[in-house]
C-alpha cells in the first residue's frame, strides 16, 4: 500500500513537471514569435487600435471600419493588458493564456470525484492536447470562448446534480453565458445550449434541465450584462445587429460560398471534416476518444453509464456532430469538446491497472513535452514567413528615414498594419504598385516574382527575403 502511494506521488510530480514545462515553452513561444497573417494579426491588430485609437464600444479595422464580426471580450482583455503592461506580443497574448488555465481550473473543479492521479491526468491531456496548446496564448477569440463554456458546463452540472450550493452556481452558469455572449455572440450560447439539449433528450429530462437552470433572476443577470453592449453597438452603428445575428450565425454555416463576409472568406470544406480537425486536436489522446467511445456509446452501455458520463459525453460530441453537417469550419471549431475529453480521459486511466498508468504516465511526460521543444524550436521559422515583422524590422534597420515608406503587396495585410502601426500603404493591384517605382526609398514587400512581373530589375534591390515574400528598396526611377 505504502509503495503504491509512493508510485502514484511520484506519478502526479512528473505530471505536474510536464505541465510546468509545457507552460513555460508557451510563454517562450508568445514572447518570441510575431503576430501572424491572418487571424492573430487580425485580432492584435484590432486590440492595439482598441487602446490607441478608443475604440473600446466597438472594434475597428481602421477608422471608418468597424468589425462587427465578433463582440469585443477577447479584444477588450487583450487591451486591458497592453493598457497595463505596454504593447507588445505577449501583453497581448497572455490574457488568452490565462483563459486557457481558467478553462484548467474548470476542468480540475470538474474531476473532483476523482482520485487525485487520475485528477491531475485530466488536466495534462487538456494541456498536452495540439489545438488546446495553440490556441493558449494566441490572440484570437477562441481561448476565451472555451473558459466561458467550460464554467457554463461545470456550473450547470453542479446545479443539476444537486450541489448544496445550487443557486451560486446557476448565478455562474448565467454569468459564463453572458460573458460567451460577448465573447462570441449567439454561437457561444448556442455551444452551451447544445449539450444541455442533447442530455436532456438522451435520459437526462426536458423539463429537469430547464427547471434546473432557469430561475428569474439569474436570466436577469444574463440580460443585465449582455443587453447594453448589444444595444449601444447596434445605437452607435446601425446595421450591426443584422450583419451579426444574420450573416455570421446563419449564412456563414449554411452557405459555403457565403458571399457577404466583410472581413474573410468562407472556409469551404467537406461534409463531416470537423472530425479530422478533432483526431488533430487531440492527438496522441485520440486512441483513448476512440476506446472510450465504443465503450461507452453502444446503446446498452450508455442506458448502463452515470449521469456525469452522460454529462461530460454530450459536452464533447454535440459540437462536433453539429458541425458535421456544415461545410464552413475552421481547426478551432473542436476546441470546446477538449476540456469534458479531459474528464472522460481521466476515467479512462482512474480505470487502467497501475502497471499501464505508469507507462502512459511517463512514456506521455517524457515525449510530449519533447515533442513540443522541438515544435518550439521549429516553429519561430515557419512563423516569421507568415508575418511582416521581420521584414519591417529590416526596413527600418537599413532606412536612412525614421519612418520609412513601406508598401506591401499581395502579402501581411494584418501584421502590416501592425507592425508599421498603420504607417505602411497596401498595394491593391499591379497597377497601383507600379507608381512607387518611381519614388527612391521606398520599400517594397511583395511576393518573390513581382517585380519580374513589372519589368522592374533596374528600379529596384532585393535587400531581403523569407519563405512568403522579398523586401525591396527603390533605387532609381523605372525606365
Amino acid at each position: 500500500m505504502q509503495q503504491n502511494n509512493e508510485r502514484h506521488t511520484q506519478m502526479r510530480w512528473a505530471l505536474w513537471l510536464a505541465l510546468g514545462g509545457l507552460i513555460v515553452v508557451r510563454i517562450a513561444l508568445m514572447v518570441s514569435l510575431p503576430l501572424a497573417d491572418s487571424t492573430e494579426a487580425r485580432y492584435g491588430d484590432l486590440s492595439r487600435l482598441m487602446f490607441q485609437q478608443g475604440y473600446w464600444l466597438m472594434p475597428h479595422v481602421n477608422a471608418d471600419t468597424p468589425f462587427f464580426a465578433k463582440p469585443p471580450l477577447s479584444m477588450w482583455i487583450s487591451a486591458g493588458a497592453v493598457a497595463l503592461l505596454g504593447l507588445s506580443e505577449f501583453a497581448l497574448r497572455l490574457p488568452h493564456l490565462l483563459m486557457a488555465i481558467l478553462s484548467g481550473v474548470a476542468i480540475w473543479l470538474a474531476a473532483n470525484r476523482h482520485e487525485p492521479t487520475s485528477r491531475v491526468f485530466a488536466l495534462w491531456v487538456f494541456a498536452s492536447s495540439p489545438l488546446v496548446f495553440v490556441s493558449a496564448g494566441v490572440v484570437m477569440t477562441d481561448a476565451s470562448q472555451l473558459a466561458c463554456i467550460a464554467w457554463a458546463m461545470l456550473a450547470a452540472w453542479r446545479v443539476m446534480s444537486d450541489d448544496p450550493q445550487a443557486n451560486r452556481w446557476r448565478l455562474v452558469f448565467w454569468l459564463a453565458a453572458a460573458l460567451g455572449a460577448l465573447t462570441k455572440g449567439v454561437a457561444t450560447l448556442a455551444l452551451i445550449a447544445l449539450p444541455l439539449a442533447l442530455f436532456a433528450v438522451t435520459g437526462g429530462g426536458v423539463l429537469r434541465t430547464i427547471q434546473a437552470l432557469l430561475r428569474p433572476s439569474a436570466v436577469l443577470l444574463f440580460a443585465l450584462i449582455v443587453l447594453p453592449w448589444y444595444v449601444a453597438a447596434e445605437y452607435a452603428y446601425p446595421g450591426f445587429l443584422s450583419y451579426f445575428l444574420i450573416g455570421e450565425h446563419v449564412m456563414r454555416f449554411v452557405d459555403s460560398g457565403w458571399s457577404g463576409d466583410r472581413y474573410g472568406f468562407a472556409h469551404s470544406e467537406p461534409l463531416g471534416f470537423i472530425w479530422l480537425f478533432w483526431a488533430g486536436a487531440i492527438l496522441p489522446w485520440v486512441v483513448v476518444f476512440v476506446l472510450q467511445a465504443r465503450r461507452t456509446l453502444l446503446p446498452k452501455a450508455w442506458r448502463g453509464a452515470d449521469e456525469s458520463t452522460r454529462w461530460w459525453w454530450c459536452w464533447v460530441l454535440a459540437p462536433l456532430i453539429f458541425f458535421t453537417f456544415s461545410s464552413n469550419l475552421i481547426s478551432t471549431y473542436a476546441l470546446t469538446s477538449v476540456a469534458p475529453f479531459a474528464l472522460i480521459a481521466a476515467r479512462w486511466f482512474a480505470d487502467l491497472g497501475e502497471a499501464y498508468r505508469r507507462r502512459v504516465v511517463w512514456a506521455s511526460v517524457l515525449l510530449l513535452p519533447l515533442l513540443y521543444l522541438i515544435i518550439g524550436w521549429v516553429a519561430p521559422r515557419q512563423i516569421d514567413a507568415q508575418s511582416a515583422r521581420a521584414l519591417v524590422a529590416t526596413a527600418h534597420r537599413e532606412s536612412q528615414a525614421t519612418d520609412p515608406d513601406i508598401v506591401f503587396f499581395e502579402r501581411y495585410k494584418f501584421s502590416g498594419k501592425y507592425y508599421t502601426e498603420d504607417q505602411a500603404k497596401f498595394a491593391e493591384s499591379i497597377t497601383d504598385l507600379s507608381p512607387w517605382l518611381s519614388r527612391p526609398g521606398t520599400w517594397l514587400i511583395t511576393p518573390h516574382d513581382t517585380m519580374n512581373t513589372l519589368n522592374a530589375g533596374a528600379a529596384v534591390e532585393r535587400v531581403a527575403r523569407n519563405a512568403r515574400a522579398t523586401l525591396w528598396r527603390v533605387r532609381s526611377s523605372a525606365n
